[in-house]
């Protein structure tokens, strides 16, 4: 059961083939969302 969760979880999060576009990157929570998605490998 949590193997199927982490897979239902991963494909409905996954930006791979799909452009991310944050907003208001410059502080706080965009700025951080921003980092880790500079960071993801693809």
């Amino acid at each position: 059961m949590e193997s199927n969760t982490a897979n239902t979880l991963e494909r409905l999060f996954s930006l791979e083939g799909r452009v991310g576009i944050v907003t208001g990157a410059s502080s706080a929570i965009g700025e951080g969302i921003a980092n880790v998605l500079a960071n993801v490998e693809m």
